[in-house]
């Protein structure tokens, strides 16, 4: 996905012409990435249930999917 988005970018700074360079995430950045959104996620789904506010559970939600997508991501990646 990250390269897809890349790619679709340097498109974009083609036809607009500019020239912005777009950091290609490593493996490891990827991995540390993801675990602290799930670690985070993880935390806000914790006080969802704590201080029952239903934010925390969606924030929370996301922050788990982020780092799911973000682990898968990591895998794929060179």
């Amino acid at each position: 996905m990250v390269n897809e988005l890349n790619r679709m970018f340097r498109k974009v700074n083609d036809i607009l012409g500019v020239s912005i360079k777009l950091p290609e995430p490593k493996k490891n950045t990827l991995k540390a990435a993801s675990t602290v959104n799930f670690v985070v996620g993880a935390g806000f789904v914790v006080a969802s249930v704590i201080f029952t506010n239903k934010w925390c559970a969606v924030f929370g939600g996301l922050g788990i999917i982020s780092g799911i997508i973000q682990r898968h991501e990591g895998k794929a990646a060179k």
